[in-house]
């Protein structure tokens, strides 16, 4: 059994749609099955909006923490 390929990454700006962007290249070119991401300054607001979390998704099964 191959275990899962992971990374970390403590992003600063995941808001940016450029930073977004770079977090799905990073996956997509090291074929990653999940990407732990610690961002300090999203509001929690923020992340329950329907729109962010459209835009700013990285993998179709994907959750957040707070």
């Amino acid at each position: 059994m191959i275990p899962p390929s992971i990374a970390a990454w403590n992003i600063c700006g995941i808001t940016s749609p450029d930073k977004v962007l770079c977090c799905k290249n990073l996956v997509s070119n090291d074929s990653l099955d999940m990407l732990c991401i610690l961002e300090n300054r999203i509001h929690t607001s923020t992340v329950f909006d329907p729109w962010f979390r459209m835009t700013h998704s990285i993998f179709e099964n994907e959750d957040s923490h707070t």
